[in-house]
């Protein structure tokens, strides 16, 4: 773990954009989030990983995407996982998520 770099350091990667992202799906645990984020890199990945699916479902809300079908149901599958992932994390803050949908 990287505990000693200040958030600060990671504002020029989209990791911030990430991060961003996650704090606005689950703002009851923004707190948490930023702490998980200054403290852990597989947190930040976790975060980066959303992010990619989230854009990547996002895309394919264009009518002309031909592949959607298939692919919009594996990204909703692996978004549902990551979600799940968060939801480890959110067990040891010890509170309980309340998403935004």
């Amino acid at each position: 773990m990287d505990t000693d770099k200040p958030i600060y350091e990671y504002e020029d990667t989209p990791s911030l954009v990430a991060r961003t992202l996650i704090v606005s799906r689950f703002p009851a645990f923004e707190k948490h989030i930023l702490e998980a984020f200054r403290n852990s890199s597989s947190f930040r990945e976790l975060c980066e990983d959303y992010q990619s699916v989230f854009v990547c479902l996002n895309e394919m809300s264009l009518p002309d995407n031909m592949a959607k079908s298939f692919d919009e149901k594996y990204l909703k599958e692996l978004k549902h996982e990551l979600e799940q992932e968060f939801f480890q994390y959110f067990k040891l803050f010890k509170v309980q998520p309340k998403p935004k949908i």
